[in-house]
C-alpha cells in the first residue's frame, strides 16, 4: 500500500483556507432605488454589503458633492454643473425618490454611528486640475466624523492616486482602469490595488498584480449581467464593485462558507464512466462539459462546499473530486481497474460510503459472499478508495481479484513497491513463479508440514 507518510507531505504543500472577496455596492443598491441615495445606501447595507461606493466632486464653493456626474441633468433634470455652482444652489435639486443631492458631510455625518457602514469613495477630478484640493477637503471631512479606518479610495486620475497616498498613506487606494494599457509601475508607486473591468479579468491577470503587491477589484457596465457572478466567483480577486450588492453578497457567502485548496498538480480521472463539469462549485446550475477516463487536467485549486470537494481544472470549470488521483499514481492502479473485490474476512463489517469521505457513510456494508466490480479509485493521503457499482469502499479487509490476463500481466510487471498487497490468490492462478516480490513477502512459517511417519510409502 502507498506509505502512511504521504499525507502528511502532501499537507506541507496545501493551504488550506476560508477566504471571501469584498462586496462594494456600485453608488449603493443602484437597481433598487435611485443611486447615491440614503435610500440606496440603506438598501446596500441591509442587504450585508461590506462597502457602499460613492463618488465626489468639488463645487464651486469647495463644497464635497455626492454625485456620479458633473452635470446634474441626468438624475435632476436640470442641467446644471457641480463644479460652477455652489453647494447651497446644487442641494435645492431634487432626485427620483424625492431625496436632495447629498455632501460627503450628510453622509458620513448620518452613518458614523452604525460601524458597519463603510464607503469606497471615488474621487471625481476635472481635468487639467492639478491641485490636491479635492483629496485635501476629503481628508478633512473624513477625519472630522472620524471614518478614518471606515474609508478607501479609487479613481480614474493616477494624480489623484498619488495625492490620496499623502492623505491617506494607510488606506487603499485602487486605480481604476478599462485599458491594461493605463497599468503601469508608475502607478503602482501609488496604488495599493486596481480596479479593472469585468471584460479583461483572467486568473492570470489577477495572478500577476497580485505578484505586485496590487490587490484586485472588478467592476463592470451598468447593463451588468448579474449572471456573470457565475464565472467571476471563480477568480481570485480580492473585491467586486456592483450594481447587484444581494447576489454578489450571495456568492460572498458561499465563497467564505466553502474551504480552499490551493492545489497547482496535475490529477487524472480514474472512472470509465464520465463525470460533468460546473461553471462553478457553489450553484452547480451550469453544465460546461465532462471529464474523460483518463484524461489528465491542471488542477488549480480543490474547494469543499457542503464537505463535497471539487476541482478546479479550468479558470471556469469544476468536477467532483471524486474519482481523481495524482497523476503520477495511474500507472499502479491501473492494472485493478475492471477487476473485482470481495470482503476479506467475513467476520468483519466493510462499509459502503456515498463518496471517498469517513463521514459520507450509507449505512450499508459489503455482501461477504459476492465480488464487486471496480470503476474507478482515489487516493487520499494513505487511504485508497475504490469505487463500486454500489458506492466506495476502502481498500482495507478486501481481496482484488484479476478478471482480465492483460490486467494481471501488467500488475506482475509493477515494481514490487508499487504492488498492492490485497490481492485474492486463492481464486485465480498468478504466475507466482515469476513473481519474485510476492515469493519474497510469502511467510513460509505459516505452512503446516506433516511429520515424515505420516506419509505413505
Amino acid at each position: 500500500m502507498f506509505k502512511k507518510s504521504s499525507l502528511s507531505i502532501f499537507l506541507i504543500f496545501i493551504f488550506i483556507f476560508n477566504s471571501a472577496f469584498i462586496v462594494v455596492g456600485h453608488r449603493g443598491d443602484p437597481i433598487k432605488a435611485t443611486e447615491e441615495t440614503f435610500q440606496s445606501f440603506d438598501t446596500a447595507f441591509n442587504e450585508r454589503t461590506d462597502y457602499v461606493e460613492l463618488d465626489v466632486h468639488l463645487s464651486k464653493d469647495n463644497r464635497l458633492v455626492v454625485s456620479h456626474d458633473d452635470n446634474l441633468m441626468r438624475l435632476t433634470g436640470k442641467n446644471l454643473l457641480v463644479s460652477q455652482n455652489d453647494f447651497n444652489t446644487i442641494s435645492q435639486l431634487t432626485v427620483a425618490n424625492g431625496e436632495h443631492i447629498h455632501s460627503l458631510d450628510e453622509v458620513l455625518a448620518k452613518y458614523q454611528n452604525n460601524p458597519q457602514a463603510k464607503f469606497l469613495i471615488e474621487t471625481k477630478r476635472l481635468k487639467g486640475d492639478s491641485s490636491d484640493t479635492l483629496e485635501s477637503t476629503i481628508s478633512q471631512v473624513v477625519q472630522k466624523y472620524h471614518m478614518q479606518d471606515r474609508v478607501m479610495f479609487h479613481s480614474f486620475s493616477s494624480k489623484s492616486i498619488k495625492a490620496l497616498a499623502k492623505y491617506f498613506p494607510n488606506n487603499q487606494r485602487i486605480f481604476i482602469s478599462g485599458s491594461l494599457k493605463r497599468i503601469n509601475f508608475e502607478v503602482f508607486k501609488y496604488s495599493t490595488g486596481v480596479n479593472i473591468s469585468s471584460d479583461l479579468v483572467t486568473s492570470k491577470l489577477v495572478s500577476q498584480l497580485h505578484k505586485m503587491s496590487q490587490k484586485v477589484y472588478v467592476w463592470d457596465k451598468m447593463n451588468e449581467d448579474p449572471a456573470q457572478w457565475n464565472w467571476l466567483v471563480n477568480m481570485p480577486i480580492d473585491g467586486v464593485v456592483t450594481n447587484y450588492p444581494e447576489t454578489g453578497v450571495k456568492y460572498r457567502d458561499l465563497e467564505k462558507q466553502a474551504s480552499s485548496q490551493t492545489l497547482n498538480t496535475q490529477m487524472t480521472y480514474m472512472n470509465e464512466k464520465p463525470s460533468q463539469t460546473f461553471e462553478n462549485p457553489y450553484i452547480k446550475n451550469k453544465v460546461t462539459g465532462q471529464t474523460e477516463y483518463l484524461n489528465s487536467y491542471e488542477v488549480k485549486k480543490q474547494i469543499i462546499v457542503d464537505n463535497k470537494p471539487y476541482l478546479q481544472i479550468a479558470d471556469n470549470k469544476f468536477v467532483s473530486a471524486d474519482n481523481f488521483i495524482d497523476s503520477k499514481y495511474v500507472a499502479e492502479l491501473l492494472p485493478y481497474m475492471n477487476s473485482t473485490i470481495r470482503v476479506r474476512d467475513n467476520h468483519l463489517k466493510h462499509s459502503i460510503y456515498a463518496s471517498p469521505n469517513i463521514r459520507d457513510t450509507t449505512g450499508t456494508s459489503l455482501l461477504t459472499n459476492k465480488e464487486y466490480a471496480i470503476e474507478g479509485f482515489k487516493k487520499d493521503g494513505s487511504k485508497l478508495w475504490i469505487k463500486t457499482q454500489v458506492g466506495w469502499v476502502l481498500s482495507d479487509n478486501v481481496l482484488i481479484k484479476f478478471t482480465e490476463q492483460v490486467s494481471q500481466q501488467s500488475y506482475l510487471n509493477l515494481d514490487s513497491s508499487k504492488k498492492l498487497t490485497e490481492i485474492d490468490l486463492s481464486q485465480q492462478p498468478l504466475p507466482l513463479a515469476t513473481d519474485k516480490s510476492i515469493i519474497k513477502d510469502f511467510n513460509f512459517s505459516t505452512i503446516q508440514l506433516k511429520p515424515i511417519q505420516d506419509f505413505e510409502i
